[in-house]
């Protein structure tokens, strides 16, 4: 297999397993990624794969591990970055069924929603700033399907793509990952910003 049949390979096993809700064990040797480059490649193969099976296309972007707690339960010590689908964007309050999922993990977060696009890389605090549209409370919800957290990254720029106005980016977790259940109640609130609520069934 070429590069690229290796990474169509790895998405598509990657998207049937959680399609089946099978628990993550990772890619086999012959089909893991050897660099960050392999890794974005099938992260891209997987995002159409997704888009193509009724997932919408992407909303925005997650961005993970950007505090050093996040980063200690992940045991990775740099941020990293994955698509959001629109079918995966719920307005509060939502109400979801935690059997929906293999473990499920709700994580507390404030949303951007950009008015602006931000294309390649150099941005500044005011650059970026100023393509902020709206800011609001967001409870990010994980199914991480006991995942070693060890495949994706970011670095949106160096693979030719950047955010676009109207894009929902997701700024990372303030705390731990929380496990709840079924019958629980996650509200998220920031001052000045106001709440989000998801109820689980």
């Amino acid at each position: 297999m070429n590069d690229a049949e290796r990474a169509a390979a790895a998405a598509k096993r990657l998207f049937d397993e959680h399609r089946e809700g099978e628990r993550f064990t990772g890619l086999p040797a012959d089909l893991g990624p050897r660099n960050l480059e392999e890794a974005h490649a099938i992260q891209d193969c997987l995002q159409r794969l997704n888009e193509e099976h009724g997932l919408g296309p992407l909303a925005g972007w997650k961005v993970a591990l950007t505090t050093p707690v996040m980063q200690r339960l992940a045991g990775i010590g740099h941020p990293c970055a994955g698509g959001i689908h629109e079918a995966f964007v719920y307005r509060s309050p939502a109400a979801l069924n935690a059997g929906d999922y293999v473990r499920i993990g709700v994580e507390a977060e404030i949303a951007v929603r950009l008015s602006a696009d931000l294309a390649g890389g150099g941005h500044t605090r005011d650059s970026v700033a100023a393509a902020v549209g709206a800011l609001a409370p967001a409870i990010e919800i994980v199914d991480d399907r006991a995942c070693d957290y060890d495949e994706l990254d970011g670095g949106l720029a160096d693979r030719g793509r950047g955010l676009r106005a109207g894009d929902v980016v997701m700024t990372g977790s303030m705390v731990a990952t929380k496990w709840p259940s079924a019958g629980d109640e996650i509200v998220v609130a920031v001052d000045g910003l106001g709440e989000t609520l998801l109820r689980l069934a």
